[in-house]
């Protein structure tokens, strides 16, 4: 029975040391080589913290790099899935068509830019305010749901119209004929003809 106890004893201590395995380091200092379990929290926290030192660092490494398992030892525990070079090539296959798909799918520039102006302009409809909103805040006390359109001439809409900036010639044309009219048609009482202002040419 004690027998038996000490056998499950050293089965487990070998197991926990199988699985620990990467986790032990090397300390020189210390004769034959002993392996000393490190926390893995502490360890953790001083690779962090950086106060764990450089030689730790490459032991640690070294450590790590040499007990890693191998390819079959993962495939013994069922860790890397054994395939063989076609089953690896089909799945390798089937992966590209599956990219292929979606890369076909994926909508170019141009849609993706007409998509994002058609939300911004859905989102700016939406935050509308309405027309009772809008006649509540007495923004909108006129409304008519249709509006009326008239036909009208072109016209100028220019502010400085051409003729409103005469030249030198236009003014001297005007000043000679209102110098003519007023000499021969218009109406002036002799007594006070002689007051008459005529423009200077």
């Amino acid at each position: 029975m004690g027998f038996d106890g000490a056998s499950d004893g050293k089965r487990t201590v070998a197991k926990e040391s199988e699985e620990n395995k990467e986790n032990l380091i090397l300390n020189s200092e210390l004769k034959d080589d002993l392996l000393l379990y490190q926390d893995e929290e502490a360890l953790n926290d001083s690779i962090i913290s950086g106060t764990l030192p450089r030689k730790c660092k490459k032991e640690l490494l070294a450590v790590k790099l040499r007990n890693r398992p191998s390819r079959q030892e993962l495939e013994d525990q069922n860790i890397f899935p054994q395939r063989t070079d076609e089953e690896r090539q089909e799945i390798r296959q089937q992966i590209e068509m599956k990219l292929s798909k979606r890369l076909s799918q994926r909508p170019v520039t141009e849609q993706e830019e007409r998509r994002e102006i058609k939300q911004r302009l859905t989102r700016k409809l939406n935050q509308r305010p309405t027309v009772d909103e809008l006649r509540d805040r007495k923004i909108l006390i006129r409304f008519s749901d249709y509006v009326e359109v008239a036909k009208a001439q072109d016209y100028d809409r220019r502010a400085d119209k051409p003729w409103m900036r005469p030249l030198a010639a236009d003014k001297a044309a005007i000043r000679k004929e209102l110098n003519e009219y007023k000499s021969n048609e218009m109406e002036v009482h002799a007594s006070s003809k002689h007051l008459t202002r005529f423009q200077r040419p």
